[in-house]
């Protein structure tokens, strides 16, 4: 999470919690932490990132 934007952190922080609060199952919170690390290599590839941002702006 050292690449993620504090904004992003604080937000992965907040569905990690509203997870662990709704369900006890194990399933659901590695799925989300897989899904915040995938965001995170993102971030941490600036490439990737402006790449991914330029195509979210050709298409919408």
């Amino acid at each position: 999470m050292h690449s993620v934007p504090a904004e992003d952190a604080r937000e992965f922080a907040a569905e990690l919690a509203e997870s662990l609060r709704t369900t006890t199952s194990i399933a659901p919170h590695l799925q989300l932490i897989t899904e915040w690390r995938h965001t995170a290599a993102v971030h941490a590839d600036p490439e990737l990132a402006a790449r991914l941002a330029r195509d979210l702006d050709q298409t919408g």
